[in-house]
C-alpha cells in the first residue's frame, strides 16, 4: 500500500505536503480514493497524526516542509517563480 501511495504521489508530480488515500476492496485490490494536496495541518488533523504514528512529530514535519520550500525557491522552482 505504501509503495502504491508513493507511485501515485510521484506520477502526479506532487511536492512537499500531500496525503494519498487508498483503500482495499473486499477482493484485496488497492484503489485510489483521493489525493489531498493540502490536508489539515492542526494537531487534530489526520495528516499530523499519521506522521506522528510514523515517528515524525508535527514540529519535524513543519521543519522539513519549510526546508523543502526554501530549497525549491533557491532552485528557481515553484509557484513564486511562475510554475
Amino acid at each position: 500500500m505504501v509503495e502504491a501511495a508513493k507511485a501515485v504521489y510521484r506520477a502526479l508530480g506532487c511536492q512537499g505536503l500531500a496525503r494519498v488515500d487508498l483503500f482495499y476492496t473486499p477482493g484485496g485490490e488497492v484503489v485510489l480514493n483521493e489525493v489531498n494536496t493540502m490536508p489539515g495541518f492542526t494537531s487534530y488533523s489526520r495528516y499530523p497524526r499519521m506522521m506522528a504514528a510514523a515517528g515524525m512529530p508535527l514540529s519535524e514535519v513543519a521543519d522539513r516542509l519549510i526546508g523543502l520550500a526554501l530549497a525549491r525557491g533557491r532552485a528557481g522552482k515553484g509557484a513564486a517563480h511562475g510554475e
